[in-house]
């Protein structure tokens, strides 16, 4: 699989996750062959403070179709759901992807209304921890288990986005 095919998969896992996060329950029943689920919070800490507002999903080390994930809160934790609906994730070993994204302008400003503002999309943590063949995160749920050891991500970053082959 080439990286922009492997990108392709991992962005659509995530946007899954996302789209499902904002849905929210509503009630719904839970699809057929869901597998039970144990409820997982997980920390982030960037330079020992919160990571808030970032994207945390889990990639099932298995074949499972179960994506998994949800976005840190002003404590920098993840009630971790699975489509975003269901509280909790399926036992299993998983590598945890975190991304983090602004938009921002770059170059001078618009000098009339005729000139756009041109904006870059820069990565907040580290770019290896939102690639599941390159992060090194991972995390074990496991029936019973009632805490995890939270996640440093190291220093700040603002790196620009660069999307694979480009």
């Amino acid at each position: 699989m080439s990286g922009f095919q492997k990108f392709l998969q991992q962005f659509s896992v995530a946007s899954v996750v996302i789209c499902c996060v904002f849905a929210g329950c509503g009630g719904e029943p839970e699809p057929e062959g869901l597998p039970k689920r144990y409820p997982v919070t997980l920390t982030f800490t960037q330079e020992g403070e919160p990571c808030v507002e970032a994207i945390v999903t889990l990639f099932p080390e298995s074949d499972s179709p179960w994506g998994t994930g949800g976005i840190t809160d002003a404590n920098g934790s993840v009630k971790v759901q699975t489509h975003g609906k269901f509280p909790g994730a399926p036992a299993g070993k998983y590598k945890v992807t975190v991304s983090k994204t602004e938009s921002g302008p770059v170059g001078p400003a618009p000098v009339d209304m005729f000139t756009t503002q041109v904006t870059q999309t820069f990565n907040l943590v580290d770019p290896d921890y939102a690639n599941s063949a390159t992060t090194t995160l991972t995390v074990e749920v496991e029936a019973g288990k009632k805490a995890y050891p939270p996640f440093e991500l190291g220093k700040k970053v603002r790196a620009p986005v660069r999307l694979p082959g480009m």
